[in-house]
């Protein structure tokens, strides 16, 4: 199994080493999503991040940057897929950079499935951080599967879900509310979950 983890939307403690702590933990990824993004507080995460784990940031973005990072990802948001972004994205991944978007329905998985290297899809399962968000058609992560074999499954996952995710297919599953808001420390949250994947 793949696993993602995606920030909370607000300032963490130390996140940098914590993160470097996931990333230990066999974390293969980290979305760094902020609802005030600030472009200062993440350089300082970058800098206290160990180099050799940047490759493994996605930074969820609102808008085409100014200023790149070099080799982090980028997430692109849903408002940015209308917009003409075939340059910019071609230019990036020339260089290297690795995409990744979103997904809720069957639009816009065919906006983004042919230049995005990972695909979230979701809600699959009613979610932990958003009050009343699930799925409106639960037959379109079984598309996405067929059309996207690597996309990730997002949205209410927990330690009691992981199976299922498998089951239905999934081979990537993202974290958020069962790590942050789940019952224990978020690292000892996140080996939970994971060690399900061997009971």
């Amino acid at each position: 199994m793949e696993w993602r983890l995606i920030s909370p939307e607000v300032p963490v403690r130390e996140e940098a080493a914590m993160v470097a702590d996931f990333f230990d933990r066999a974390l293969d990824y980290y979305h760094y999503r902020k609802s005030n993004f600030e472009r200062k507080v993440f350089a300082r995460f970058l800098e206290q991040l160990p180099e050799c784990f940047h490759s493994r940031i996605f930074l969820h973005l609102k808008e085409i940057p100014e200023e790149t990072f070099e080799h982090i990802g980028f997430h692109l948001k849903g408002q940015l897929y209308a917009s003409d972004l075939s340059d910019f994205i071609e230019e990036e991944k020339s260089e290297g950079r690795k995409f990744s978007a979103g997904a809720h329905d069957e639009a816009e998985l065919n906006a983004v499935q042919a230049w995005a290297d990972a695909v979230l899809v979701s809600p699959v399962f009613p979610s932990i951080s958003k009050l009343n968000y699930q799925a409106e058609d639960p037959g379109f992560f079984q598309k996405a599967l067929e059309q996207v074999p690597n996309c990730t499954a997002l949205g209410g996952i927990g330690k009691n879900q992981i199976r299922q995710i498998r089951e239905i297919g999934f081979q990537s599953c993202a974290l958020m509310g069962a790590v942050w808001k789940g019952d224990s420390d978020p690292l000892e949250n996140f080996e939970q979950i994971k060690n399900q994947i061997h009971e």
